[in-house]
């Protein structure tokens, strides 16, 4: 065998060596990914069940936002009063909220507090019992 017929099985060796390695890592960041969005979705359906507690021990009249925790401490979550009903119709609802017919669109949301890039929201809808 020849000096260039060696080189040439060298750099082919390489060549499959680093595509074997960056499939890997590809493979492993976005498994890391999915576990990330499981886990968010999760926590957004735990976050629909509180909300659901605690809507049934006391309907809040015009609240802006519904105090609920997360059990995961990557994520940001927030749990705000979009939209009331008032006279008969869903309506934005304004800073200084007067009409509220029993009917609130609440947004919850959960996103990542690092670099993953989870942003997940469910739309909840509570009703005065």
């Amino acid at each position: 065998m020849s000096l260039i017929e060696v080189l040439v099985a060298v750099s082919i060796l390489s060549l499959g060596i680093v595509a074997l390695v960056s499939g890997l890592a590809t493979a492993a960041i976005g498994s890391n990914y999915n576990q990330q969005q499981g886990l968010a979705d999760a926590e957004l359906r735990t976050m629909a069940e509180q909300l659901k507690l605690l809507a049934g021990t006391g309907y809040v009249p015009c609240a802006s936002s519904y105090p609920l925790t997360a059990n995961a401490p990557d994520f940001t979550t927030t749990a705000r009063v979009v939209k009331v009903l008032a006279g008969g119709a869903l309506v934005d609802r304004v800073p200084g909220c007067t009409t509220d017919d029993g009917l609130q669109m609440v947004e919850l949301r959960i996103s990542s507090a690092t670099g993953t890039r989870i942003d997940e929201r469910l739309v909840v809808y509570v009703r005065k019992p």
